[in-house]
């Protein structure tokens, strides 16, 4: 996306959930930003930002500005073969989900203000957890294409 792109679709999310959205360039990760959506979530609108490496991965950042008692440690989850992170800071909760392993997305998410976590999981499941950040972004797209809202 351009600049001029991105700033139109931060300023539109930030209408949207209420909180100034700043979106953050994951550059010196090797990702770059190719589109972004509005989800709807439990406890309001959602905003998934998508991600691609060199080789068409994709990861998907959610930002909502639903209340969370969670903290800015990253916890990190499996869901349905995807690694997924979720942290608080600021006015935002945070889920990062995408085909990765667990050292990639602790490394994303400390880049974008989450702290490490205590110790990684090793193939943890959260079924029936009450986190439901997994949910925002479980059809986010691997390799296929972006709808830009």
């Amino acid at each position: 996306l351009t600049a001029v792109a991105a700033a139109d679709m931060a300023a539109w999310f930030s209408h949207q959930l209420g909180e100034l959205v700043e979106i953050p360039s994951l550059q010196a990760m090797g990702l770059r930003l190719v589109g972004g959506r509005l989800l709807a979530g439990d406890d309001g609108p959602v905003a998934q930002l998508i991600y691609e490496d060199g080789s068409g991965y994709r990861v998907s950042l959610c930002l909502s500005s639903a209340p969370n008692d969670g903290g800015r440690e990253v916890e990190v989850v499996q869901l349905a073969g995807l690694t997924a992170g979720y942290w608080h800071g600021g006015e935002f909760t945070y889920a990062l989900v995408g085909h990765t392993s667990e050292q990639q997305l602790v490394a994303i998410a400390t880049q974008l203000g989450a702290n490490q976590p205590q110790a990684l999981s090793r193939d943890r499941e959260r079924a029936g957890s009450t986190w439901r950040a997994g949910d925002w972004c479980k059809s986010w797209p691997r390799r296929s294409s972006v709808l830009l809202s």
